[in-house]
Formats: C-alpha cells, sequence, structure tokens
C-alpha cells in the first residue's frame, strides 16, 4: 500500500510545472503556466470536473466564498457560483454588440444599444422585424407567420384552436401598446388614425384594389347608423344610411334614415339619371341639370312639369293638378277633372298680357289698371244667341242681330 501511494504521488508530481510567483501548470506537454493564470489547466482530451453535489448540500455551504462554483445534480440542474450575497445561476447571458442583442433580467433587447433600453416587454425590437414567409413547425395557438403566396401577401396567425386565421380579419382591442381581443371584438382607445385606405366589411378580401377609395364598405347588407347617445336636452336623434332592401326581390337604392322618428325623409334609387338632384355652390337647386341657374330650375328633354297633388290625409278629397311649360304652352292642367286646361299662355305672349294689380284689378294690355276689368285694346265678344237664362248685368253680342244686348234683371235691351 505504501509503494503504491508513492507511485502515484510520483506521477501527479510529473505532470505538474510549479514556478514560484508565477502559477501552475497542469498538463502533459510541460508548457509553463500563462503569465496572467494562477492554475493553467490544458488538454486536449480532458476537462475538468467541477464538485458536484444536490441542491440542500449547495446551499447547506457555510459562508461560502464569493466566486465559489459548484454543479447542482438536481432540481434546475446546472453550474452555479456566489456572487457575494447569494447563488446565482450561470446562464449565457447575451450582451450587447454595437446594437445587435441585449438582455437584462430576463428580457431580450434586439435592435437596442444596452440591456438598460430593452424596457418592461420581454422582447423588444427596434428596426422592425422582417417575416421570410410561411409557417414551420406544429401549429401552436398564438403562431405568427407571413404568407407571400395569399394575394398580395397577408399575415395569417393560429387561434385557440390552431386554426389558421387572417390577420386584420376579425376586431382588435388595443389597450396600451398592445392589440388584445375582446369578446370577439377589437376596440381601440383612444383612438385609431388611419392614414391610408380602409376596408370594412364581411366580404372585404386580401389584397382589396381600394385605388382611389378612403373607405370601402363591402357585404351583402350595408347600413351605417349614427346612434346619439346625448342626454339631459341635447339633441339626440338617430340616423342611418342604408344601401339597398336586405330581402330578396327588393328594391336598389340610397336612402337616408330618421331611426327615431320611423321615417326615411330621402330616397334615391337606383338607375336615377346624372344631375337627378343638383345643389350649386351658390343655393340653386338643378332637378335634371348641373347648372342652375334659378332657385329652383327644372330641366328635362320633353314638357318639364310640376304636379301639385293632395291626398285625403288631411281629411279632404284626392286631386291634382299639374303645371306644365313646353314648346307650345305654358299651363295649368286639372288633372282630376279629365286633364282639362283652363289656363294657357301661349309663347310670345306680350309683357302685360294680363295683371292684376294690388286691389284686384285685372288688366289685360296694362300694368294700371283702373276698374275690375281693364282692357287696353279693342275687346271682342264672340258673337253667341241668347242665354236661356241671365241675371242682371249680363252682356252678349247677339249673333242674330249683331247687336250689343244686355240684362237689367228683367229684359235684354239692345245697346244700339
Amino acid at each position: 500500500m505504501k509503494h503504491t501511494f508513492l507511485l502515484f504521488a510520483t506521477v501527479l508530481l510529473l505532470g505538474i510545472q510549479s514556478h514560484a510567483q508565477t502559477g501552475v501548470a497542469i498538463n502533459t506537454t510541460g508548457n509553463e503556466p500563462d503569465n496572467s493564470a494562477m492554475l493553467d489547466v490544458s488538454s486536449t482530451e480532458k476537462g475538468i470536473l467541477i464538485p458536484r453535489m444536490s441542491e440542500a448540500q449547495r446551499t447547506d455551504i457555510v459562508s461560502p466564498a464569493t466566486g465559489l462554483l459548484v454543479f447542482q445534480t438536481d432540481g434546475s440542474s446546472g453550474f452555479y457560483y456566489y456572487n457575494r450575497y447569494q447563488w446565482s445561476y450561470l446562464q449565457n447571458f447575451w450582451q450587447s454588440n454595437g446594437n445587435d442583442i441585449s438582455y437584462s433580467t430576463g428580457k431580450v433587447g434586439i435592435g437596442v444599444d444596452s440591456p438598460e433600453n430593452v424596457g418592461t416587454a420581454p422582447l423588444n425590437v427596434q428596426g422592425g422585424i422582417l417575416y421570410k414567409g410561411g409557417q414551420t413547425g406544429a401549429n401552436t395557438p398564438g403562431l405568427l407567420y407571413y404568407d407571400p403566396a395569399s394575394g398580395q401577401g397577408v399575415f395569417k396567425y393560429r387561434d385557440n384552436n390552431s386554426a389558421e386565421q387572417i390577420l386584420g380579419t376579425g376586431s382588435i382591442n388595443y389597450t396600451g401598446t398592445l392589440w388584445t381581443q375582446n369578446t370577439g371584438d377589437y376596440v381601440a382607445s383612444p383612438d385609431v388614425i388611419c392614414q391610408n385606405h380602409l376596408a370594412i366589411g364581411y366580404d372585404v378580401v386580401p389584397g382589396e384594389n381600394l385605388n382611389f377609395i378612403t373607405i370601402l364598405l363591402k357585404a351583402n347588407n350595408l347600413r351605417m347608423k349614427f346612434d346619439d347617445t346625448s342626454g339631459d336636452g341635447f339633441p339626440s336623434n338617430d340616423w342611418q344610411l342604408v344601401a339597398n332592401d336586405v330581402t330578396a326581390g327588393g328594391a336598389n337604392y340610397f336612402a337616408i334614415e330618421d331611426l327615431t322618428g320611423s321615417k326615411v325623409p330621402f330616397k334615391l334609387m337606383a338607375g336615377a339619371p346624372t344631375n337627378s338632384l343638383y345643389l350649386s355652390s351658390s343655393g340653386l337647386l338643378g332637378i335634371g341639370t348641373s347648372f342652375p341657374t334659378k332657385s329652383i330650375h327644372i330641366n328635362k328633354g320633353e314638357s318639364p312639369s310640376i304636379r301639385l297633388e293632395q291626398n285625403t290625409n288631411g281629411g279632404y278629397p284626392a286631386y291634382a293638378w299639374d303645371v306644365v311649360g313646353n314648346e307650345a304652352n305654358f299651363f295649368i292642367r286639372d288633372v282630376t277633372a279629365g286633364s282639362t286646361m283652363p289656363f294657357r299662355i301661349k309663347p310670345g305672349a306680350p309683357t302685360n298680357s294680363v295683371y292684376i294689380s294690388p286691389d284686384g284689378y285685372v288688366g289685360i294690355g296694362t300694368s294700371t289698371p283702373a276698374r275690375k276689368l281693364h282692357v287696353s285694346d279693342v275687346m271682342r265678344l264672340e258673337p253667341s244667341t241668347e242665354p236661356s237664362s241671365a241675371d242682371k248685368g249680363d252682356l252678349y253680342f247677339d249673333s242674330s242681330t249683331n247687336k250689343l244686348r244686355c240684362f237689367d234683371g228683367t229684359t235684354w235691351h239692345d245697346l244700339w
């Protein structure tokens, strides 16, 4: 036994080169220790075996020296060192190299200049993230990737059921600096600002060609509601913009609905011609024209007209009149009474053809009538026979006697 120990000690000493005041080298080459090391171990076949122990044994070490290193074999196994105050797990710490990558207390920064600028997020990336496209690996919920093969390219993600979804086709709840989902909707607070185009609706597709469209509504049931929640006496009427009926065979139109009053004060049917209704910058209303010259200007290819129709809602009989103008006449038509025309003016009629003064005098050919009827020129009575009934003051020209006759209440008299 004594001889065995002496042989072991001799072999050990042959591999150790000791130099006073410089350090100790352990190797098989006989090289001297490096000047900067107290212990220089070198080998191409073996390593250094650090003391191994359990977590309980490690924590039982009394007054561990700063820098003490052990390898823990159980629990979170690995190298642990004592940093003067506590045991620390020896991790693969990342340190920034310029603006490459940095690590600080469980947080990783990419593109930041120091670990202190990582911020509060677990991952802080400055300078943008490039997604090369496509998915790799399992369909893990929360996986985000870019699919360059879908239209013009879209971002996709895996939902809680591992199903593929297109990012941006749902709704987003915005709180702070991240979008999060809230009961299937996305809510933005305080504001959402879109500085380009916006497409809304179930039928919007990735790569939608918006061209010069600022806002696109695309779905099979289009409504835009204005729900005023004002109270305390403030105006609060609700309105809605509507495009088309929602039932098969329904009408095609654009309308403004008064939701509070259950009314549709404005409706524009599909197919209406250009300039059906035009309001100029000076407030002139054109119907059929974009160049109105009067407060209301109606332009039509044949007999532009206005109908005045009374319905029975007020308790009176229904009746209708037309006011019409064309190349042959300006006239008033009694629509209800068989479309008779009790009043007509022919083109070219002179000024003051018929004039009614403020006191009710009627002038024919004059703007200054002095009697109830004032004719400023020759007046003609169409020849006729004696009326079967007459009243005092009646006057006619007899076609058989060629005399002007007047009734005094009892007898007709020749005036000459």
